[in-house]
């Protein structure tokens, strides 16, 4: 009975788009139950955001995305937004790029390094439960995951947003010179006995 608020939009939906499908295949028109069915799809996500996510990442995300974007949807309004994103270009230096490029990397940033938290969060705590293990091999093992989860993430959030892996090759001496001097601050924790 849990789940009855958010099965009555879906099920709506589902029985929405049937109808629809019935009506264009009668009178070959079907916008009004179309609007319908993109109400429905509205309500479901409105109802899952505050009833069924728990973390605060996500709801927020939900909260201040996802239920505007369909909100959008339903209206018929998505197309233009879209337009309007991608028409207006942001100019940092010589780079030029449509304000639609950020959208989905701030949305699969947000999500990809949360998921990488946890999973880090997960192995860690896995990690530092084996007894049998010294302990600078665990905290070994631990920073060597993190940097594998959140460098993983980074490689995908870039192809996501569409640039081009092998232009990374200007930023590995960088990267590998900030996890230098970030070991180097670690250093004196690890145990190495």
């Amino acid at each position: 009975m849990q789940f009855l608020p958010l099965l009555l939009p879906l099920l709506a939906y589902g029985f929405t788009g049937i109808g629809e499908e019935i009506v264009r295949s009668l009178f070959d028109s079907g916008a009004v139950i179309a609007y319908g069915k993109r109400v429905f799809l509205f309500l479901a996500v409105r109802v899952l955001v505050p009833s069924f996510i728990t973390d605060q990442l996500l709801k927020t995300i939900g909260k201040f995305v996802f239920i505007p974007i369909f909100a959008l949807y339903a209206l018929g309004l998505l197309d233009l937004a879209q337009e309007q994103l991608t028409a207006t270009e942001v100019a940092v230096g010589n780079i030029k790029f449509s304000v639609m490029a950020l959208v989905p990397g701030l949305i699969a940033g947000s999500l990809l390094f949360w998921l990488g938290g946890w999973s880090n969060q997960q192995s860690a705590s896995f990690i530092h439960k084996q007894e049998e293990t010294r302990p600078s091999l665990r905290q070994l093992a631990s920073k060597t995951f993190e940097f594998m989860v959140f460098g993983t993430a980074f490689l995908l959030l870039m192809n996501i947003m569409g640039i081009n892996l092998s232009t990374l090759a200007v930023l590995v001496v960088p990267l590998v010179l900030v996890w230098v001097l970030a070991y180097k601050r670690l250093r004196p924790t690890l145990c190495l006995v």
